[in-house]
């Protein structure tokens, strides 16, 4: 397992194993749960921003090759707290090498000592890059079906639904 300095929470690894598989190697420090200050809508602007940032470093990226998935959804964090969780796509022609962009990530964030950047393997053997920002914030990138998956995690946060909406309106 590769790591790169910085502070780091890690809430990501939890919503994808559910969803994707379990990994075979995990950080084990537990994520920042006390919610930020934050608004759904700017969870979702921090997550393409950093994801657009992750995916501009991969060989071969050009703007009209990012995509998002068209719904995301919520996951709890914290007692109180909420984590918007949503995919981004990077329609690359072939995956990249997967060390190569651990190096250009760690690079990307280097000045930035409060992300973390990891390098992971799958239970399938897979190589997975995980980055984490200063408030627990998580990043997972993979090959997957084809095309470069970023699977985000933001920031917890408390979900207002007067400000917000309703989790059944997400």
């Amino acid at each position: 397992m590769k790591k790169a300095a910085g502070s780091a929470s890690f809430l990501l690894a939890v919503a994808l194993t559910l969803t994707l598989g379990s990994c075979s190697t995990v950080r084990s420090t537990v994520p920042d749960a006390r919610p930020s200050n934050i608004s759904l809508a700017e969870a979702r602007a921090e997550s393409e921003t950093t994801a657009r940032r992750i995916a501009r470093v991969v060989p071969g990226y050009a703007d009209d090759l990012f995509s998002v998935n068209e719904r995301g959804s919520t996951l709890g964090c914290g007692e109180i707290g909420v984590s918007w969780t949503i995919a981004f796509h990077v329609g690359v022609d072939a995956s990249p090498d997967m060390d190569a962009l651990f190096d250009a990530l760690v690079l990307e964030f280097a000045d930035e000592l409060e992300y973390f950047v990891e390098a992971i393997k799958a239970s399938t053997g897979d190589p997975r890059i995980i980055v984490t920002g200063p408030g627990g914030q998580s990043y997972m990138v993979e090959w997957f079906m084809g095309e470069l998956d970023i699977d985000s995690a933001s920031r917890c946060f408390v979900l207002v639904p007067e400000r917000d909406g309703y989790q059944w309106e997400l």
